[in-house]
């Protein structure tokens, strides 16, 4: 199999030429996570940190390497070690590091931090919990495998620094959307559901898991950056040591309840207290799962970029609000005609409810009002178009 020379953000590499991306690829190269990539280097670049040891743990073409060393700000990092597994991945990364002129060296042994040392890559080719277990640490570690992230978190979690960054992808989203329920459980310690919010659910639990896995280490990892796109789940952890921050972040984890009869939703420590609704329908019970805040809203105040997502993101994430509505759902339940999403997120806000949009779901809104106060909404919309 050929390659091909590409281009993304700044960088130029060759990758593999194939039809269909898997995992079975000789070395991966997905170019629908050029989103993933567009959004890591916005929020390094909005962290505004110097002097940073990263590491790449499975760099593939090594595109992200290339990307964080020519697009950060100068000085965001004076070591990044780029690694695969994969001996045919490591020379491609070689490749395309000389093609960009990224100054980098062979993987000798572990350096002591110099400081105003001159910036490079380091590239190894090392199994990538080995290289972690082994290295003296980094203050930024990127996890973007094929599948679930899970076999890379402890290792991950007891060799991130003090205050480091953590960004973890998941591409595994069927079983934490809900699709495989028992794998979901197995997995990642929870069970999701197959509804409208499915895709925030998964993303909860996500966190959750990795908290988890910090805990045991006296670890807080804190979301700061989260985020939901096309087949993948995206999160940015600062690590915090201490006891009492991990105990902190135990306590927001808990369960949704929701009802299919009236689409309410309720977060709970348990699952025990309650198993029917106030309009007399059941709840399904989704989780455990995380339910503290998703955005760190100085941080996105900070980012800079045109991308769409991030804009809604920064919308959303002014509302302290697990969970949101679809208004086709709202709209069916009640009989009623659907007005523009933008329409509805007036009308609320004239309820003096606060609403916006949702990256997690094209038609929906997420608010404090509850979804009567929806319905009414609409129907207070339809109202005045008859009226005119």
């Amino acid at each position: 199999m050929g390659e091909e020379l590409l281009s993304e953000g700044s960088a130029k590499f060759y990758a593999p030429k194939q039809k269909v991306v898997s995992k079975d690829m000789s070395v991966f190269y997905n170019p629908a996570m050029k989103l993933n990539r567009d959004i890591t280097v916005a929020v390094l670049s909005a962290l505004g940190r110097k002097g940073m040891v990263g590491c790449d743990l499975l760099a593939a073409s090594g595109v992200r390497t290339i990307r964080l060393a020519k697009e950060l700000p100068e000085g965001t990092f004076s070591r990044i070690y780029t690694n695969d597994v994969s001996k045919e991945a490591a020379e491609l990364i070689r490749k395309n590091l000389e093609i960009n002129r990224v100054e980098f060296e062979d993987w000798n042994g572990w350096e002591e931090r110099i400081e105003g040392a001159k910036f490079k890559v380091i590239l190894c080719n090392m199994e990538a919990n080995r290289l972690l277990n082994e290295s003296p640490g980094f203050d930024y570690i990127d996890i973007d495998p094929f599948g679930s992230p899970n076999q890379f978190l402890d290792s991950a979690i007891r060799r991130i620094s003090r205050g480091g960054i953590i960004a973890v992808t998941a591409t595994d989203t069927a079983p934490l959307s809900g699709t495989y329920q028992d794998t979901c459980l197995r997995k990642y310690w929870a069970r999701p559901f197959r509804n409208s919010f499915m895709h925030e659910t998964g993303l909860r639990i996500l966190i959750r898991k990795v908290q988890l896995v910090g805990a045991q280490y006296g670890r807080a990892l804190i979301p700061i950056f989260s985020y939901y796109n096309m087949h993948y789940f995206r999160v940015f952890f600062k690590c915090e040591k201490s006891k009492e921050l991990a105990d902190k972040s135990l306590k927001e984890h808990g369960y949704l309840l929701h009802c299919t009869k009236c689409l309410s939703t309720k977060k709970a420590e348990t699952i025990f207290n309650e198993r029917r609704c106030s309009c007399g329908g059941e709840f399904l019970e989704i989780g455990p799962l995380y339910l503290g805040k998703l955005w760190d809203e100085h941080l996105l105040s900070k980012i800079s970029t045109d991308e769409k997502i991030v804009s809604t993101i920064r919308n959303e994430s002014k509302l302290d609000v697990p969970f949101f509505y679809l208004v086709g759902e709202i709209c069916k339940k009640n009989s009623l005609c659907a007005p523009k999403k933008v329409d509805i997120i007036k009308e609320l806000e004239l309820m003096g409810f606060r609403a916006s949009e949702t990256h997690f779901h094209p038609e929906g809104i997420r608010t404090e009002a509850n979804p009567e106060k929806v319905a009414e909404a609409i129907k207070q919309i339809s109202n005045n178009r008859n009226r005119n």
